[in-house]
């Protein structure tokens, strides 16, 4: 795994994870321009756990207060967490016993390509999405958490489905986002621990280029975060349809 290339996929994985366009996706293609073959996914899960850290220091606040609550037994901790339990559990369910199908897809330029226009299509709809103050409920959970479940897909962007149906169900923008990322921390953390064996396996150069792509990742990632926030907060959020549906178009026509 060349430095250069390690780098210039941290970037991509920074900057595409937050913004709704598909970072696994943009791996895909990016990595069979560079001609980098690596099996499994485990660039890909070593700079998503870059994407992680961001959102980590991004929502450092309120996560502090959260697991504060938590402890207090504050009713609405509890019930805040709750619901990231109830809507991590269909991405979970995927992500132990179909992985290998979905891993499958991660090596397929063509079907990401396809991917990539569906969740143009999605983000496309969400401009015409009444917007509305719904409370978070366990039905409306359950549903991000399985919309976020096909995010597994290269090609299909995690913020933007979640974000999307939250929006769709009437909850209000601000906590869309947060509640969007909140849950990716545990199914991004879950995805490194799997591939916590395989890194065994790697010899220190290897090793050295994964880490700096880690740190691209988490630092283009936090200022793509901080700019998705202005843009969803703004109700601009549709407005990458359209990339979607062009670097997917060309990533079919590269493929065939």
């Amino acid at each position: 795994m060349d430095l250069i290339n390690l780098i210039i996929l941290g970037a991509i994985q920074g900057i595409t994870e937050f913004l709704p366009v598909s970072s696994s996706g943009h791996l895909v293609l990016a990595k069979k321009i560079l001609g980098i073959n690596s099996p499994g996914t485990i660039i890909e899960v070593i700079l998503h756990f870059g994407s992680l850290t961001a959102i980590l220091v991004f929502y450092m606040n309120d996560i502090l207060e959260l697991i504060k609550n938590i402890i207090k037994f504050d009713a609405n901790a509890l019930k805040f967490s709750f619901f990231i339990i109830i809507g991590i559990i269909p991405a979970g369910v995927v992500g132990v016993f179909f992985k290998d199908f979905f891993t499958a897809f991660y090596n397929d330029t063509f079907y990401t390509s396809i991917f990539l226009i569906i969740t143009g299509i999605l983000l496309f709809l969400s401009k015409f999405m009444e917007h509305k103050q719904t409370p978070f409920r366990i039905k409306s959970v359950f549903m991000i958490g399985l919309i976020q479940a096909f995010s597994i897909f290269p090609g299909i962007s995690r913020s933007g489905m979640t974000i999307t149906t939250a929006l769709f169900l009437g909850i209000n923008r601000n906590d869309a986002f947060k509640f969007s990322f909140f849950l990716a921390i545990p199914i991004i953390l879950g995805a490194t621990i799997l591939e916590i064996p395989h890194l065994y396996n790697l010899g220190n150069s290897q090793s050295i280029s994964l880490f700096i792509g880690f740190l691209v990742s988490a630092t283009t990632g936090y200022f793509a975060l901080k700019l998705l926030y202005k843009i969803v907060i703004n109700n601009t959020f549709w407005m990458f349809s359209f990339y979607c549906f062009f670097i997917g178009i060309l990533g079919m026509l590269y493929a065939r």
